[in-house]
């Protein structure tokens, strides 16, 4: 998933319905939520969503499930900033409640016996495919990750539902044909990272600020994968 700064957190015994446990800033629009909701984490399976009013006023909009725990009877939603539900979605903070919150909807992925299982994404759509590559791995099949971003995330969620992990960056008009050969062993990548991938948020300094204590690969220490950090498929 992508990187992670902590706003804040709240005990989870201190919450009432659908009131948000933990928010998370990934970019300067796009945001992690952590949302009280039992009812909905007991029953959600990957690729479903849920439907939500920030307020009495609101407009209904879908999210889909990052993630979900069942012991603490909360859900992850991961979204970006474009509209007006999701820019006051965003300005809730810890401790605020959700007006109403339905799910989980939709009909969820088809989890079968693939033998092996591509997980092509990017962005903020990584956090959508990330429950997908977890069902897909608990029900013993092997799981490529195939990311698709300009610059380095966060994966370490990945490295442990993924067998491999290719990093195609944007792959231009040639980009699915490059990935399809390299997944169907007639081509064996052997590239170098350019850049190093942090393991979390907390290895970084806040976005303002420029210092370079603790960035790149000469003032970081124990990144995800270093620069240089590369493997054959």
């Amino acid at each position: 998933m992508t990187s992670y700064k902590l706003m804040s957190q709240l005990n989870i015994e201190e919450t009432n319905t659908h009131q948000i446990i933990d928010k998370q800033q990934l970019s300067p629009q796009a945001k992690m939520i952590r949302v009280h909701a039992p009812e909905i984490a007991d029953k959600a399976k990957a690729g479903q969503f849920v439907m939500l009013r920030v307020d009495e006023e609101g407009e209904r909009i879908p999210l889909t499930l990052a993630d979900w725990e069942n012991q603490t009877g909360t859900i992850t939603l991961v979204f970006q900033e474009v509209g007006l539900s999701t820019k006051k979605l965003g300005c809730l903070q810890v401790r605020d409640e959700i007006a109403n919150l339905a799910g989980p909807l939709g009909r969820a992925s088809t989890i079968k016996n693939y033998g092996r299982a591509a997980i092509v994404c990017g962005g903020v759509g990584t956090a959508a495919a990330y429950p997908i590559a977890k069902a897909l791995k608990e029900a013993g099949k092997k799981v490529v990750y195939v990311n698709c971003s300009g610059s380095a995330i966060a994966l370490f969620p990945e490295t442990e539902t993924c067998d491999a992990i290719l990093q195609a960056w944007y792959g231009g008009e040639s980009g699915g044909q490059a990935v399809a050969d390299v997944l169907f062993g007639d081509y064996n990548p052997s590239g170098k990272l350019p850049i190093t991938f942090y393991r979390d948020s907390q290895q970084l300094p806040d976005f303002e600020d420029y210092s370079m204590a603790g960035r790149t690969y000469r003032y970081m220490s124990d990144p995800l994968f270093p620069f240089g950090y590369g493997l054959n498929y």
